[in-house]
């Protein structure tokens, strides 16, 4: 739920209509964008992590990211400028 420091960890993620969605669920959770969605509640609810933000965009969530410390997206690598302290993981 928290960064060391308390600093909440968020964590965004492409929007249902984001051409990502399904893809990203698939490769990361090994689910359905439905199925992704249904095990993110199963967490909230047991109090193990916040609630996921859902963007619309690639360049929505990189906005987010570095306006909000503490965040984590995941988002299309062309979406993150070459100058910015990023720290890109390719899947």
């Amino acid at each position: 739920r928290n960064w060391e420091g308390g600093i909440d960890a968020l964590v965004l993620l492409p929007a249902r209509d984001s051409a990502h969605y399904e893809p990203i669920a698939k490769r990361l959770f090994g689910l359905s964008g439905k199925g992704m969605e249904r095990q993110w509640f199963r967490l909230v609810f047991a109090g193990q992590v916040n609630p996921p933000v859902y963007l619309a965009s690639d360049s929505a969530v990189v906005e987010y990211v570095a306006a909000h410390p503490g965040s984590i997206g995941v988002a299309d690598a062309s979406a993150v400028p070459a100058s910015s302290e990023f720290l890109v993981i390719p899947f």
